[in-house]
């Protein structure tokens, strides 16, 4: 379980050390405030039948979602790279989903 907390501008954060940094950074950045693209990632982590690699881009990072493992990597820093476990990662992202979701609806 992970600890997300609103900030005073809106916004959500995970609090320090609860995952890897990168992995926060992401959810932050990338996921932000934008409901509609944590439920496109949980659909491609939950779908069984997916091909073989499913790829989301975002502001600062490219998720790629294979059959066994996420990858996680910067577009414009080559040297963030983080391998993430399917599992750690539905968790992470349904927890952040929860909390867009706890925020007062459907943000688009």
């Amino acid at each position: 379980m992970i600890e997300i907390t609103p900030t005073p501008e809106g916004s959500l954060r995970i609090t320090p050390g609860m995952v890897p940094p990168l992995l926060a950074d992401f959810l932050e950045t990338d996921i932000g405030l934008y409901t509609p693209r944590a439920e496109e990632i949980l659909t491609a982590l939950r779908d069984k039948g997916r091909a073989a690699e499913v790829s989301f881009y975002g502001n600062l990072y490219a998720l790629r979602v294979t059959a066994t493992e996420a990858f996680l990597s910067g577009l414009f820093d080559e040297t963030l790279m983080l391998t993430v476990s399917l599992d750690q990662l539905e968790a992470v992202v349904s927890q952040w989903h929860a909390a867009l979701l706890g925020r007062g609806g459907r943000l688009d």
